[in-house]
């Protein structure tokens, strides 16, 4: 009985670690992701999105000044929910994929140790803006109101604008 008990552990131990650590982490190519198979689920939900032009317009500033950097998890619901959106957002708006860099990160948000702790990430989605190479805001976990409007007040500063989890 315990051979049958070890057998077992032996057998099935591997493949649940194989399973839970075959996310994308570190830094992920925007051109390559519709073939990384963690991204299955992306292209219906890019699709599906219909970004709210009246408050995308808002915009008219010059759009080449601002980058951003995205930390997802390809485990997360919320990154999943968020990220097709905010994608499909900042290509209305004129962003190119060069000034997107988009970072995977683990389940316990502690690899790639060094991205993690340098750009301070604790919660994910977390979506850097930057303009002129200079951070001005994130959007932590969950957008404010939507995130068309979250980058809009980002973007224009109509408002003080703080995320659900400010940097401490």
């Amino acid at each position: 009985m315990r051979l049958k008990i070890l057998f077992f552990i032996i057998l099935f131990i591997p493949k649940v670690y194989s399973q839970s650590s075959n996310y994308s982490i570190g830094s992920i190519p925007l051109d390559s992701i519709k073939k990384i198979e963690d991204f299955k689920w992306l292209e219906s939900r890019y699709n599906n999105f219909k970004p709210n032009k009246n408050i995308l317009d808002k915009f008219n500033g010059n759009i080449e000044e601002y980058s951003v950097k995205v930390f997802i998890g390809t485990w997360c619901g919320d990154s999943k929910s968020f990220f097709p959106k905010f994608l499909k957002s900042l290509e209305y708006l004129g962003v190119e994929n060069e000034s997107i860099e988009l970072f995977g990160i683990n389940r316990k948000k502690d690899e790639p140790k060094l991205l993690v702790e340098s750009f301070n990430i604790k919660f994910v989605p977390t979506a850097i803006f930057y303009k002129k190479g200079r951070e001005i805001n994130r959007i932590v976990e969950y957008p404010q109101e939507n995130v068309e409007q979250d980058i809009i007040d980002i973007l224009i500063k109509e408002k003080e604008y703080i995320p659900f989890h400010p940097i401490k």
